[in-house]
């Protein structure tokens, strides 16, 4: 049993408190909003103006100092004027000069709100260059207009723009890596997509489909993913980041020929930045898609030079992955003498992550078995059953290899017995069952080595009873209707 990890390196980055969101209120106003069918606004052209809610500019002041919980006489004191000529402003009795306008945005405490159709179309705009922005990874920048942008709370009558500021956000933290704010910042952009456009609502469905992939919730990412990949829009634009993903949720699945399509597109868009993370992320997604369809030699080659590269960046997570990886390859191919050693380089970087110690150790493990080195194998083994105490996948994998094991030493008939049984009916039914491909892979491993034990017993009807549960298996990795699979309600 191999496993194959592929490793999205998180960005850390501090990420700007929301200051405003206690003021993210929706009011059932008497306003009525128009909608048209469906999402099919082309903010490019401005059609967005055409549907706006049609509120005076007194009438957005009264709303926004409700909001925030002003009274009248607070605004007239901080703007040096008198409660009623606030009133009759709010009321459209009295003209609001653009030097009155700016003070009461200030005692608002909302300088850049847009408020004028000009402002809301300029807003807009500054709207899109943000989540340019973070399409090309110039976080820092994203991060001061996030701080600039967040008036938008404020304003309950701009929903549309809620809606599409809220999923930039919430973009922004999904490529942050902080998924407690994503999901945060999901649910409250939810409250605004009846009234949002096109790309807040590819958006919506991308960053729900990154809050399910750091779940680990597989399936339901990839539904999302194809929901955004499928809504049309002049501003939506793919990016190479986004195919990659969805590559990276068919691999995880276990259906590799979707999974190449989609990295290979991804690869296109990069060009020639070679340089780029996502490029690096990408081949390693090609490198475990070549594990899966028996490229070995394909695999070995990627792996080889992301382990150049770690190494020369000093990049001590990368060297442990890439050395897992490489030993994976090798054993894979038979060559547990090359394997063990790799596997011991990978644990010597201890337990920094722990997913990757886990695989270190049973690769480790896996090579002790099959160079007949039992007592050290059982060492490795029982490390693995304590380290993964409460880890429900880690657990199975210890334990079915300690019964791997037992059919491969001196053990008696009975205790052989007992293996055999508990690898059947037990591991197997919940590898080949897993939504993670990675852990089907370590099934398909458990399935390889019972078929052959019921094969040496002469067991013929077990052996093609496992042999069954592998066609299934890989029939499953290439005959998938995806579109029908997972956006089929």
């Amino acid at each position: 049993m191999v496993l194959i990890s592929i490793k999205f390196k998180p960005i850390t980055l501090n990420f700007i408190d929301d200051m405003g969101t206690k003021f993210a209120i929706l009011y059932n106003y008497r306003y009525s909003y128009h909608k048209t069918d469906g999402f099919s606004d082309n903010f490019a052209r401005g059609d967005y103006m055409e549907n706006a809610v049609a509120l005076t500019l007194g009438e957005k002041i009264r709303l926004i100092r409700k909001a925030k919980g002003f009274n009248q006489t607070y605004v007239a004191h901080v703007t040096k004027t008198s409660d009623m000529f606030i009133s009759r402003i709010e009321r459209g009795e009295a003209e609001c000069s653009s030097e009155i306008l700016t003070a009461i945005k200030k005692a608002l405490d909302i300088p850049n709100a847009p408020l004028y159709d000009n402002e809301r179309e300029v807003y807009m705009n500054r709207l899109l260059m943000w989540n340019d922005m973070i399409s090309n990874y110039r976080l820092s920048e994203a991060r001061e207009y996030a701080s600039e942008l967040f008036p938008i709370y404020v304003l309950p009558f701009e929903r549309r723009l809620s809606a599409l500021y809220h999923t930039i956000k919430a973009r922004l933290c999904g490529v942050e890596r902080d998924f407690s704010k994503l999901e945060k910042t999901i649910n409250e952009a939810e409250a605004y997509l009846d009234d949002g456009c096109n790309l807040a609502l590819h958006l919506y469905h991308r960053n729900k489909g990154m809050h399910y992939w750091a779940r680990f919730e597989y399936k339901n990412a990839l539904k999302h993913f194809l929901k955004a990949l499928n809504i049309q829009d002049a501003n939506i634009k793919l990016d190479a980041t986004f195919l990659s993903a969805i590559g990276h949720m068919y691999l995880c699945l276990g259906i590799p020929v979707q999974a190449m399509i989609f990295y290979e597109r991804a690869k296109t868009m990069y060009g020639d930045d070679r340089l780029h993370p996502g490029v690096h992320n990408t081949n390693l997604g090609i490198a475990t898609l070549y594990v899966q369809l028996g490229e070995l030699t394909k695999a070995k080659k990627i792996f080889d030079d992301a382990l150049v590269r770690a190494r020369s960046n000093n990049d001590e997570e990368g060297i442990m992955l890439g050395t897992a990886n490489m030993c994976a390859i090798s054993i894979r191919m038979g060559d547990f003498k090359e394997a063990l050693p790799l596997s011991e380089q990978s644990l010597k970087y201890g337990r920094k992550n722990m997913t990757l110690y886990f695989l270190a150790l049973y690769n480790n493990a896996i090579c002790l078995i099959e160079l007949k080195m039992f007592d050290q194998a059982a060492e490795k083994i029982q490390d693995g059953k304590i380290l993964a105490d409460g880890n429900e996948h880690f657990s199975f994998l210890f334990e079915s290899l300690g019964h791997l094991m037992t059919l491969k030493d001196n053990s008696d008939k009975e205790e052989k017995k007992i293996s055999s049984d508990y690898i059947e009916n037990v591991a197997i039914p919940y590898y080949v069952t897993h939504e993670d491909s990675q852990i089907r892979f370590a099934g398909i491993d458990i399935c390889k080595t019972l078929e052959t034990y019921y094969k040496k017993k002469g067991a013929t009807k077990k052996a093609q009873a496992i042999t069954t549960i592998l066609r299934d298996i890989y029939e499953k990795m290439f005959f998938v209707d995806s579109e029908k699979e997972f956006l089929g309600e």
